[in-house]
């Protein structure tokens, strides 16, 4: 099913005024009255003054709202605080991210109760009058549509002008597949679609297996252990917890706990765990479960490692193995804790333990490896709920399960030593965040029988990859991150979460965070009892649209030196030096039409090249139950 957004561009003299059918939100009141707004065309950071009556007795318990469309939705609206006045005349700066619009003054104690992600409205909001904002180079202007239909004047000067316009739709899809369609239709003004003009179909699935059949050799095999078969994998987990912490009775009195490892004291050198066998099957069937006896081979102070006693001896070495033990214990361990947070101790051993099991790698059907993916390991929540399992589905403890090196392919695909041994490493650095996520969201803020704090998907799996970025297992994001690059408006950011592209959203969305907010972020993200775009609002206190609306523009602009603002530049990585191109559909106006689909809280971009001298309208419009938004960005 698709919902069509349709724009059409079409020349005429730049209007001074963009309005939305005269709406102006609130209506006009009595009071206060705005007479005139002079200048009455501004640049952002000017100065604006604006005169009328009943202002209230107190300038400083006004604002200036400006709007390009409206002002019923707050997330449209964007305000300035007066630097002085009196009750006929107030002055401010033109604040960022305005477009030509109308502008009101709004008196009352605004302050009072006013959070940033819920604003509350003025009590007085004065009658609307128009204000014409000419963007200069580097300007980014934010313009969630407040109605079906928008127009948007762009007036040249001299020399030719370079705008970008992001389109995204907003509105939350009736399932993860859906995608809005667009379309620009120029009249008489041509429209080039460019080298990438037509846009790739979205895979049916929405698994993103299409995407990985289409990466080469390499790509795949670095990719392949988040790859569409462990992606289900990590999906039908969440499912199934989510399942059994639903059917869950809060128990009167602390349920009995099995443990296949009870501390404290020293560990086994040998001991028997309960593995999952059947990626397909449900978590509390033990028929899916099989019993695997294992040596251990490394403990250190926070790490047991075990190795499954079937392993052939030139699979992994006893020197391997407990060199793969202390990168965890010595280095993983302590920088996930540290930026993310804690794990439980439910068995009181003090340790995470980690199994190489042939086990994990028959999970992957043998050859399938390259084509598909394979199951490098994972996290059981069962494990952490021992007392709402079934006897054979879990081992009441802090445990890790991973793949065996198989240089000689004995159990389906062939991993090399070197090769499955960094995998595994990068798997423990992104399981051990699942691990500690689980600990505060069900054991701590759930009383260890609750789902209600579980974390979204995407967000979740986001801050995974970011604990591989912490870790310098930086590869496969890179790689994750240009397949979102290569076609961002196929790409939902938030309404998926577990295929390859969305992952790498998810990753280069989190990164920017981390830019503006610091590392802490990540441990504030992990450890709030809210979830998904909820949890970005509370914790960086702003709205998720206009940090949506940010990231967007940091995609295109970051390090090109357009901008020195931070929000639209990377500092941890060198987004243009080291990741692919960002697909963009270029538009000069010689060609009839292109249109495509974008899908909900997915980023198009489509750049504009502007003769000189000239005016443009751009009349935008969408279904009813579609929520469209843009970001236009005055490039030269």
């Amino acid at each position: 099913m698709r919902r069509a957004v349709l724009l059409t561009i079409a020349a005429a003299l730049a209007a001074a005024v963009v309005s939305c059918d005269g709406n102006d939100g609130n209506g006009v009141l009595d009071e206060p009255r705005l007479d005139s707004v002079s200048p009455g065309v501004v640049s952002v950071g000017d100065t604006v003054v604006l005169a009328g009556v009943d202002f209230g007795e107190d300038w400083r318990e006004t604002r200036v709202a400006f709007s390009a469309c409206g002002f019923d939705d707050a997330t449209a609206v964007r305000y300035a605080v007066p630097f002085s006045g009196s009750t006929t005349e107030l002055r401010c700066l033109v604040p960022d991210g305005v477009f030509s619009g109308g502008v009101r003054v709004e008196d009352g104690d605004w302050r009072r109760g006013i959070g940033v992600v819920n604003v509350v409205p003025a009590p007085h909001p004065s009658n609307v009058l128009p204000v014409e904002v000419v963007m200069l180079a580097g300007d980014v202007a934010k313009i969630p549509f407040g109605d079906a239909e928008h127009d948007i004047t762009l007036a040249t000067g001299e020399s030719p002008e370079d705008y970008l316009l992001v389109l995204f739709n907003s509105a939350v899809p009736p399932f993860r597949s859906y995608t809005y369609l667009y379309r620009i239709e120029a009249g008489t003004y041509p429209v080039d679609a460019g080298e990438g003009g037509a846009v790739a179909e979205r895979d049916p699935a929405g698994d993103g297996s299409r995407l990985f059949a289409q990466l080469g050799e390499e790509e795949r095999r670095v990719l392949g252990a988040e790859g569409p078969r462990p992606s289900l994998l990590d999906r039908r987990l969440r499912e199934e917890t989510k399942r059994i912490l639903d059917g869950v009775v809060a128990p009167e009195a602390p349920a009995p706990r099995f443990s296949a490892i009870a501390g404290p004291g020293p560990a086994p050198q040998t001991a028997t765990f309960r593995v999952l066998e059947n990626p397909d099957g449900y978590l509390t069937d033990p028929s899916n479960f099989t019993d695997v006896t294992a040596d251990l081979k490394y403990e250190g102070a926070h790490t047991l490692l075990y190795v499954d006693s079937e392993t052939y001896a030139a699979a992994i070495s006893d020197a391997e193995a407990e060199a793969l033990g202390l990168a965890f214990d010595g280095s993983i361990y302590g920088i996930d804790r540290n930026l993310l947070g804690e794990e439980s101790d439910i068995n009181g051993d003090g340790k995470v333990a980690i199994l190489l099991s042939p086990v994990v790698n028959r999970m992957t059907p043998a050859g399938a490896a390259t084509s598909e993916g394979f199951i490098a390991g994972f996290f059981m929540p069962g494990d952490l709920i021992p007392q709402y399992m079934p006897a054979g589905c879990t081992n009441g403890m802090e445990i890790f399960y991973t793949i065996v090196p198989d240089p000689e392919n004995r159990y389906g695909n062939e991993y090399s030593k070197e090769y499955a041994l960094d995998v595994i490493e990068g798997v423990l650095a992104h399981e051990f965040n699942h691990m500690i996520v689980f600990n505060y969201r069900v054991l701590i803020y759930g009383h260890g029988y609750m789902g209600t704090y579980l974390e979204e998907l995407w967000l979740e799996e986001g801050l995974s990859h970011i604990a591989e970025d912490l870790n310098g297992y930086d590869r496969s994001n890179v790689l994750r991150a240009n397949i979102f690059l290569a076609d961002p408006g196929n790409t939902t950011l938030i309404h998926g979460g577990d295929a390859l592209d969305e992952r790498g959203a998810a990753y280069l969305f989190l990164r920017l965070l981390g830019d503006l907010h610091g590392q802490e972020i990540f441990r504030s993200l992990v450890q709030s009892r809210l979830s998904g775009t909820a949890n970005v609002e509370e914790t960086t206190g702003e709205n998720f649209l206009e940090l949506f609306a940010d990231w967007s523009a940091a995609c295109y602009l970051s390090g090109l030196g357009i901008t020195d603002d931070p929000r639209f530049n990377y500092v941890s990585i060198d987004l243009p030096g080291d990741f692919g191109d960002l697909r963009v559909r270029e538009t000069d106006f010689t060609a009839t039409s292109i249109q495509g689909d974008v899908r909900s809280m997915a980023p198009e971009f489509i750049l504009m090249h502007l003769g000189a001298g000239s005016g443009y309208t751009l009349s935008i419009s969408g279904a009813a139950e579609g929520k469209t938004n843009a970001v236009l960005v005055r490039l030269e």
